[in-house]
């Protein structure tokens, strides 16, 4: 499944074939999958959890085990699928995108099966989702085709939700007065002010077939090394200074010889991760006074030299140095375009974050060849 595929999809859960009301927690846990690994927590019919670099939420029907949820892609695509389990710890199930019929777990072609078995009963460490899980939110907040989907489910619809009275407190000027210049100030709480900027780069992507390809195969797979890194600057009509990361950290993240080249890809991935998250994250201090600057704008940039090792050292692919600059007044705001900038051998693209909207997901890519290599990670703002 291609998880950049800007559709939407919705997972759609089945219990075992009996009409026993369904145990508690009978999802919860980790389970391996067609399209890697799978973690859910379960609330009474309420399901919610993530998987690779998505989310998923839905509801169990306490009746028959039946479950039915929205699968969320961090591009915002969505789509529906539905899974029963079986007597083995295992599921079948199936998947379609928002625009097409919807699915069942015995039917539609192979390119649309997702199964799995389950690796651990406990809940394991979900950190996509943006907790707490909110079941009344989701009900109310779903597309009017998901809830016809389950519809009948036993005690699943809610009453819709009174919508809040506006106030002048929920305008983006009142919330926070820096969102006039850096607009995904407004995605925040009305009462935060930032402190730290914090960037995230743990992954690393490979694919073949040029720029903008995005979908994985199991045959795509390279053994990557080179050096990529963080900056941020300070831009005014004066000119640009560096800021310097916080805690006296380097800017480099990724710095891997030949000999300790990283597999990246393979087994259905589109990227894996490269550097262990605490190494992987950049703290830089949000300068206030470089955005009160007339004409200024912080900048942050993803530099990157990343090669693809080959059998024969001459044949490796080398990308060379390439660099990747946003403006924080450039982060996008939930639900609306992503960020995209792109020339003839790279690109970067910047969206919110689908479950989260205080977080934004990075993404570039650099190919030659066409071979692509990409870097992957997040950027939001700390108090």
């Amino acid at each position: 499944m291609n998880i950049f595929q800007t559709s939407a999809i919705a997972i759609c859960v089945v219990a075992a074939s009996m009409a026993a009301p369904v145990h508690a927690q009978q999802w919860q846990g980790a389970w391996n999958t067609t399209y890697g690994q799978l973690r859910l927590a379960q609330d009474g019919d309420h399901l919610f959890g993530d998987y690779r670099d998505g989310t998923i939420e839905g509801i169990v029907d306490r009746a028959t085990g039946r479950a039915r949820t929205i699968f969320r892609n961090p591009d915002g695509s969505t789509g529906y699928a539905e899974f029963k389990l079986v007597r083995d710890g295992s599921f079948s199930g199936a998947f379609d995108w928002e625009n097409q019929p919807l699915p069942r777990h015995d039917a539609g072609p192979a390119n649309r099966k997702w199964t799995g078995s389950r690796t651990a009963t406990t809940v394991p460490p979900i950190t996509r989702f943006k907790l707490p899980a909110n079941r009344s939110a989701f009900i109310n907040g779903a597309p009017a085709k998901y809830r016809q989907w389950i519809n009948g489910f036993s005690m699943a619809i809610d009453a819709p939700a009174a919508a809040p009275t506006p106030t002048p407190a929920a305008s983006a000027s009142a919330r926070n007065p820096l969102a006039a210049k850096i607009p995904k100030l407004a995605d925040y709480p009305a009462s935060f002010v930032p402190k730290t900027i914090e960037v995230q780069v743990d992954r690393l992507g490979y694919y073949v077939g040029g720029l903008g390809v995005f979908r994985p195969d199991s045959l795509w797979a390279a053994d990557v090394y080179g050096t990529y890194g963080v900056y941020a600057y300070c831009e005014t009509p004066a000119g640009t200074r560096q800021i310097s990361p916080l805690a006296g950290q380097a800017n480099r993240v990724f710095d891997r010889s030949r000999n300790q080249a990283v597999s990246v890809g393979g087994s259905g991935e589109h990227s894996n991760v490269a550097v262990d998250i605490n190494q992987a994250t950049r703290r830089f201090p949000f300068d206030t006074a470089c955005i009160n600057t007339p004409g200024g704008r912080i900048a942050i940039q993803l530099q990157t030299n990343l090669n693809e090792r080959n059998a024969i050292e001459a044949r490796d692919t080398k990308l060379g140095y390439r660099g990747f600059k946003f403006y924080l007044d450039q982060l996008p705001l939930l639900n609306t375009r992503t960020f995209v900038s792109s020339s003839s051998s790279q690109a970067l693209n910047i969206w919110s974050h689908f479950t989260n909207p205080e977080i934004s997901e990075i993404y570039t890519q650099a190919t030659q060849n066409r071979r692509s290599i990409g870097v992957r990670g997040t950027i939001r703002f700390l108090p």
